[in-house]
């Protein structure tokens, strides 16, 4: 156990610096590694819906986006994929989406976040 638990803490790490470094299809690699240890962990979760939605794999950030774990959360990031896939109904019903409408159709910005939160 006590070994499972290094090898999670060592993951998280890992997961961190390609954060940093905007290595996304790392950041999926190892985020799949910690839920195999940690089936369902929100940061896990969040990380790799964030991952998709930088590499812009919008389909797939929803699916990440839609896990039980996640729901009443981002929901800027998820209002956010239904406009980049044209889903602008969905999109409508979001809390956040009139910033996603003023915000840039490019990609997702920090003055946007920090507007949304």
């Amino acid at each position: 156990m006590a070994e499972q638990q290094l090898e999670l803490e060592q993951q998280f790490e890992k997961l961190h610096q390609l954060i940093g470094q905007k290595q996304h299809k790392q950041v999926l690699k190892v985020t799949d590694a910690i839920l195999k240890f940690s089936p369902g962990d929100i940061e896990a979760l969040q990380c790799k819906a964030v991952a998709y939605l930088e590499l812009g794999e919008y389909e797939e950030a929803t699916k990440v986006l839609s896990y039980k774990q996640l729901q009443g959360q981002m929901q800027f990031e998820r209002a956010y994929c239904c406009y980049r896939l044209g889903k602008f109904s969905e999109a409508r019903h979001s809390r956040k989406c009139k910033m996603i409408l003023l915000c840039s159709a490019g990609s997702v910005s920090s003055s946007c976040d920090k507007s949304c939160a």
